[in-house]
């Protein structure tokens, strides 16, 4: 390219690329169908758990593809609901 810089991505930066690429798809699938129905899953991703605040269940995106988990910051809920409660008792 006369005049500008071109760029060579290595294996690990393309690989990060795909990687990101594969996720920002994903994510906007889900997007998509939540815009349209009201859920977010749809054909081709994982479930997508229904929020239930005992399981705190919800789709975790990591290198192997998003992934439905549980417990999401339970500590940190935890602490809080307990410290609301205290409050409130005042």
């Amino acid at each position: 390219m006369e005049g500008g810089h071109s760029v060579s991505l290595s294996g690990g930066c393309a690989a990060r690329m795909a990687f990101d690429k594969q996720i920002s798809e994903a994510m906007q699938q889900y997007w998509t169908n939540f815009a349209k129905t009201g859920d977010p899953n749809g054909s081709g991703l994982p479930v997508w758990p229904k929020f239930d605040p005992a399981s705190r269940a919800y789709i975790q995106f990591t290198d192997a593809g998003p992934i439905a988990k549980e417990g999401l910051r339970r500590a940190q809920c935890d602490l809080f609901i307990e410290n609301v409660k205290r409050f409130m008792a005042k």
